[in-house]
Formats: C-alpha cells, structure tokens, sequence
C-alpha cells in the first residue's frame, strides 16, 4: 500500500525551520541573480500523511530548500560547449532544448511542425524559461503539449501558468497523477510549496506582474504504458516507472534514443546517483532495469540536467548498482539493529562521509534515507 502516496515535499522541515535552515547559506547561493559558482539540487522526500487518518495531518507543511551550487558558464551564461553532462540551458541535440537551470530542468522537444514540453518544473524558473524561449527564437505557437511525468511539487509548477499563456496545449500526464492533481489539498500545498520558492528566490514582484500563482491542473489526456504520443514526425512512448511515486511514468524519444526519466531514474550528482525509490524500493528497481532496457544515447533527468554520448549510456547502469548497493546497505543495517530510527543515524553517518560539504544538510539525507528503510522494514519484519 502507498501509504505516502503522494511524495512531492522535499525537506522534512515546517516552513519557519526550513527557512531558517535556507538563511543559513549565503545569500549569494540563495539569489538566482548572483554568480552562478557550481551546482544545484533538491532529493525527492515524500509527504507525510497518513491514510485514512480522520485528522489528516496536513498543517505542517514539509518545504524545499534549494542549494545554489552552479557549474561553470560561458560569457553568455549558457553551459559551455562539448560537455558530455549538459545541466544549463541549451542545447542538448538539435531536437531537445534544456530550460529553466540546473536545479529545476525542463525540456523542449521539436518535432518538425510541433513542440512539447516535457516535465513541469518549478515556479521559480517561468521568468527563465519565458526569456530562454526569447532567446532560442521559439515560435510558441507551435508549441502543443506539456507532458508531465509525475505530480510532485517540483514537476508540476510551470503548468498552470503557461496553460494559461498558451491555451491551446494539451495537458498530458498518468491517470494517477491526475486523480492526485484533482485534490484540493494537494493543489494547496503545491501553491504553499511554490510560493515560498518564489520568494526565496526574491521574485514576489515579478510574480504579482506576472501572474506567477499557481491555479488548478486539469489534466486533458491520459497516458499509460505502450501509448506514442505524435509530435511532428517524432514519437513519444510512454512507460509506466512506479517506485519514485505511484504517478510517474518515462517517456522515450526513439528517433533520438533519448530517455525522459524524470525522478524514476534516481538523482545525478557529479559521478553517483542518489537512490530515490520513496514510494516502493521493489517497483524503483524493476523500472529501473525496465529503462535500462531501451538504447539509450541521452539521458534526460529533471534535476541536474542531461547526459549525453558515454555518460547517456551508462547513465542508468550507474543508478542500477546504485540502487543495489544502497538497498543492500539499508538491510543490513536494518537486519543488525531491527530499529528504524537507530539504522537510519548509522547509514546517514556512513553517506554523510562521502557526500561533500555544503551538499545537502544531513537531516535531509537522513530523512531521504530513513523513508526508504521503513519500505525495508516492512519487507523483512
């Protein structure tokens, strides 16, 4: 049972602690109009409430606290040329457009008489990707859908306000996410999560001239395993990846052997892969090998950006082990102490050893860590 069935909130945090946890840093790693200096990434955590609870624990709302960590630029502030790990808007092929930044990827597919967007990304990027569109020279008219590849916070919140830019789009997502994204609650929290992304990211103002608030998402079109979606003379396939969340699927691109995997595929960071099977660690796995199974020659994450040439290749055999040597980890360490919280302590101090400083702040990874061992846990009572 997918107790946490929705897993969009990222950092195990009420809203006052995790801003503060935010202010911590520099405000230069805080503000998008500073020096960009390395990289930049959010671990997918899941929501906790309970099922069935009359009570319904919503009020303490988990939030996202973004690490500014940027790579290097070229003058124009584009990724630099002949990278086989494109994470800064560009070009990824002549056919895919990376947009918004590092933190928060989404991605413009050209077919030759229409475009897609694929993933739903963060508020926070819409003034970035109205002005990369600008840059790239991109008819918007010919852009006719936008394909959501699960209902977390941070995969949705560009949706609703180019839906209204460009009423014309088609809204496409799995049945799952929808019947997630048709919950007032969700939709509230997903507005409270966005929100305060906005204004740590200093863009209240534009916001308000924009219209950045985040409204409803009527999903149109449902997708489900071995469905092609037409876009132009290139083709979508849809493949079911429960495990991140029970709503995500992949899409894979054949004409540019080009995998769409979104969460499902684990987190890149440098040259690991955080394991990120919040909802179920078996269903994580087998679609794991289920996209391993597809040639591959680039690989397209919605965090950290994309890989390319050998790194596209190899991407998902390096989130396979991965995910192995993490599960293992976790039950062997749940086999010794037979205590969730005890495991969690020990396998946070043992990650903590190789996960560089200024990263991500341990009571994240433990959370991270400690969701996946209750799965564990219930597995080997």
């Amino acid at each position: 049972m997918d107790v946490l069935n929705h897993n969009f909130i990222r950092l195990g945090l009420t809203g006052a602690k995790a801003l503060q946890a935010a202010r911590r840093f520099p405000r230069e790693t805080r503000r998008r109009s500073a020096v960009p200096k390395s990289n930049a990434l959010t671990l997918p955590i899941e929501l906790s409430w309970l099922a069935g609870n009359p009570n319904f624990v919503y009020a303490r709302i988990r939030i996202v606290v973004d690490f500014l960590m940027y790579p290097a630029q070229g003058a124009d502030g584009f990724a630099k040329e002949n990278k086989m790990i494109i994470d800064h808007p560009g070009k990824v092929t002549e056919r895919i457009l990376l947009l918004g930044e590092t933190a928060s990827c989404v991605y413009l597919l050209k077919g030759n008489s229409e475009y897609a967007i694929l993933g739903g990304g963060m508020t926070y990027i819409i003034p970035d990707v109205i002005r990369q569109l600008q840059e790239f020279n991109i008819e918007e008219k010919k852009i006719k859908q936008m394909v959501i590849l699960h209902s977390h916070f941070d995969h949705c919140g560009i949706v609703p306000f180019f839906k209204r830019r460009w009423p014309w789009i088609k809204i496409t997502a799995s049945a799952r996410a929808k019947e997630l994204l048709g919950r007032p609650k969700v939709i509230e929290s997903i507005l409270s999560l966005n929100g305060i992304l906005l204004a740590e990211h200093g863009l209240q103002e534009q916001a308000e001239t924009l219209g950045l608030g985040f409204g409803k998402i009527d999903v149109e079109d449902i997708v489900e395993e071995g469905d092609v979606i037409p876009c132009g003379d290139l083709s979508m396939e849809v493949i079911d990846t429960p495990g991140h969340s029970s709503c995500s699927i992949a899409v894979y691109v054949p004409q540019e052997k080009a995998m769409f995997g979104s969460d499902a595929g684990g987190v890149p960071f440098k040259d690991k892969v955080f394991t990120s099977a919040n909802s179920n660690f078996d269903k994580y796995q087998n679609s794991l090998e289920k996209l391993a199974g597809y040639e591959i020659d680039v690989y397209l994450a919605e965090h950290f950006g994309a890989r390319t040439g050998d790194d596209g290749r190899v991407y998902l055999k390096q989130s396979i082990n991965a995910a192995k040597e993490t599960r293992e980890i976790l039950e062997a360490s749940y086999g010794k102490t037979k205590d969730v919280q005890k495991s969690t302590q020990e396998i946070t101090d043992r990650f903590m050893k190789w996960i560089p400083d200024g990263f991500m702040p341990r009571d994240i990874i433990a959370m991270v860590i400690g969701q996946m061992l209750k799965y564990i846990a219930a597995q080997n009572p």
